[in-house]
């Protein structure tokens, strides 16, 4: 749901500045699907309407890039699929491949390498044919109603801009390559941008878990993770590496991958790649070799060599997590099983 003040959606919401607003449209411009273009381009202009104060128009190529921006991590890091029509992940690839940046690459530097990035504008000219105007569509269906296609954009323009003297004012129009924001619903963006942060990421997140319906954690892909820490998960092998040479089992500290020993400098590898599970729970961790963690990568290893390994591993583990309830509870989460039955 919008945020409101009053009703329910589809009702007239107040803006920051007091005056009555209705987000029907603006919920319906979120019912078609079939891209996501309409997601990403509504929340680029979320973050970049509150870059500053009274911000009245902003550059339609800086829209463009934002939208970019906002699906680099999604596509670029956690490889979401964002289906067969969606052109925005083959720019990205291109930028990545032209540019030699990381998946993992801070947004600065994104945003500079799409901005110069020889092809991109093009492309980028692409988009601004259509999803700019079509986003409006909801706010002006009778007049689109009967128009061919190939004239809508034009009376959308024209639509839009008549439509700040009338009572339902679309958010913004567009003349030439800037985009001028209505100040009503630039004010009600500002006051409510939270709220409207999390109704776009809802709508990215459905429409992302339909196009990839075996990947786990969307809702953690669709931004850069956060600072992460793999200290405890550390701390704890090397008691079980305590515990391996105090009962003789030390044979079996090994890295699953080389099959070679371990000792205390070992490094942590997710199993299964982060990149795909996006949690750090320790059913997938295990020590390793920090030279077979670097030539693994995000790549899933092969499961009939290496899984009785990890499996094998975790077994000598066990007795150590009687006394690390957090580990013990990992394991007994997605096996399903009490405490009691997975300890023996």
């Amino acid at each position: 749901m919008l945020p409101q003040t009053e009703g329910e959606v589809g009702m007239p919401l107040l803006s920051g500045d007091g005056h009555h607003l209705d987000t029907s449209p603006l919920a319906a411009a979120f019912e078609d699907r079939t891209n996501s273009y309409k997601i990403f381009w509504f929340a680029s202009i979320l973050q970049l309407v509150q870059r500053g104060p009274n911000v009245t128009s902003i550059p339609l190529d800086e829209v463009l890039i934002e939208m970019l921006v906002s699906a680099w991590h999604p596509v670029c890091l956690y490889k979401l699929s964002l289906g067969s029509r969606d052109q925005i992940a083959s720019i990205l690839v291109e930028v990545c491949e032209r540019e030699r940046l990381k998946p993992s690459s801070p947004l600065m530097h994104v945003r500079a390498a799409i901005a110069q990035c020889a092809g991109v504008r093009d492309r980028l000219n692409e988009l601004a044919r259509y999803v700019p105007n079509r986003f409006l569509t909801p706010w002006m269906r009778n007049e689109l109603a009967g128009v061919a296609d190939q004239k809508k954009n034009e009376l959308i323009a024209s639509v839009a801009l008549r439509s700040q003297d009338g009572e339902v004012p679309t958010p913004y129009w567009i003349q030439g390559r800037r985009i001028y924001f209505n100040q009503q619903w630039s004010d009600f963006f500002s006051s409510h941008a939270g709220l409207l942060r999390g109704f776009t990421s809802y709508h990215l997140t459905a429409y992302l878990q339909t196009r990839n319906p075996s990947v786990p954690g969307i809702p953690s892909k669709l931004s850069a993770p956060g600072l992460r820490s793999l200290r405890s998960a550390r701390a704890f092998w090397e008691e079980v590496l305590r515990y391996a040479y105090a009962s003789n089992a030390v044979a079996d500290f090994i890295d699953i991958y080389s099959g070679a020993p371990l000792g205390s400098g070992f490094a942590i590898d997710h199993f299964i790649p982060w990149t795909f599970v996006a949690h750090d729970l320790h059913w997938n961790l295990a020590p390793v070799e920090s030279r077979s963690n670097s030539m693994k990568g995000d790549r899933l290893p092969a499961l009939d060599s290496y899984l009785p390994r990890l499996a094998k591993l975790h077994a000598l583990a066990r007795p150590v997590m009687r006394h690390h309830p957090k580990v013990l509870f990992d394991f007994v989460d997605v096996l399903k099983c009490s405490a009691d039955e997975f300890l023996g």
